[in-house]
């Protein structure tokens, strides 16, 4: 995230310590900072560059599954 104003990187640390809160409240910080966090960087390319989908394997998986 690309701070635009002082305000902007207020907002985002306001959010920050919110998710925090609320991760902590439900048990999941631990999930968060061992699996989510060190994804996003990776999350971050894949929607920046796309990704390719064998759209034949997903065919047949989903006449499979249903």
């Amino acid at each position: 995230m690309r701070a635009e104003s002082p305000d902007d990187l207020n907002r985002f640390f306001e959010v920050a310590l919110l998710m925090e809160e609320k991760l902590r409240a439900i048990g999941a910080e631990k999930i968060f900072q061992t699996i989510e966090l060190p994804l996003v960087r990776t999350v971050a390319r894949m929607e920046e560059t796309g990704i390719l989908l064998d759209r034949g394997f997903l065919r047949v998986m989903s006449k499979e599954l249903e």
